[in-house]
């Protein structure tokens, strides 16, 4: 449905068409810093946004393309109706153009865009940033979109991680809880092959707390290495085999 030309009072001279403006899309807006992973999609993508959708199309021209213009009688029209049929609402083709290259006018594109992509995630139950972050068709949304709720979830993470750690921090330790730390006692395993043939052997270990092994290791420094004293003397280890160690009270005990 055509509604008509919009025409300004004065020759269409009086438009001259600049070069195309440098694009300011949305996503350029400074991001909100509390996000977390139960904000909804549709508060990310429309964070930020203006009400120019609101406006008339002669209150639009007025604010963002010249400040002097002035619409003729009975052809405003709201700019909701301008971003889906602009042609049909602007017959000056020098006015349409200043329109259409304007950064409010394409920050106006960008939203209408973003609203449909929150539409189409809902209707994939994606809600919120945490669905976001599980979706596996995220091509299904614009390139802008994707660009929005990514970095709104990076916010969201790090606050996350951030509140996690607070959380840990603030609880109370359990009653010995470092025992084994501050308490240890140097202790050794000893280990009593039983059984016969290779198949039938069985370990059984025996820790002995607060002895030194029989035989230990004497080490002397030769400029930066270690080197054992007397090695014919010293006691030399066994290969090391792979063991399961387990408890009747649970392991570690």
């Amino acid at each position: 449905m055509r509604s008509g030309g919009t025409r300004g009072r004065g020759p269409a001279a009086a438009f001259p068409v600049n070069p195309p403006a440098q694009r300011r899309r949305v996503e350029e807006t400074p991001a909100r810093q509390r996000w977390t992973l139960t904000s909804t999609v549709e508060e990310v993508l429309l964070e930020g946004l203006d009400a120019a959708e609101q406006m008339t199309l002669s209150d639009f021209i007025r604010r963002y393309v010249d400040p002097n213009f002035v619409l003729d009688e009975g052809r405003n029209v709201m700019m909701g109706v301008v971003i889906q049929w602009p042609e049909d609402c602007i017959s000056d083709e020098r006015l349409l153009g200043r329109i259409l290259n304007s950064p409010a006018y394409q920050r106006l594109e960008d939203a209408r865009n973003l609203h449909a992509d929150a539409r189409k995630l809902m209707e994939h139950e994606v809600g919120n940033l945490q669905h976001w972050k599980d979706f596996h068709q995220k091509d299904i949304v614009a390139a802008i979109t994707r660009r929005k709720l990514n970095a709104a979830l990076e916010v969201a993470e790090v606050l996350e991680r951030a509140w996690r750690v607070k959380e840990i921090a603030r609880r109370p330790l359990p009653e010995g809880f470092y025992d084994s730390v501050l308490k240890a006692r140097w202790s050794h395993v000893l280990g009593f092959p039983e059984g016969e043939g290779e198949e039938e052997v069985a370990v059984r270990m025996e820790v002995k707390a607060g002895q030194a092994p029989a035989q230990s290791w004497e080490y002397k420094m030769q400029g930066t290495t270690l080197r054992p004293v007397n090695d014919a003397g010293q006691f030399t280890a066994p290969r090391p085999r792979l063991m399961v160690l387990t408890s009747e009270k649970g392991w570690p005990c």
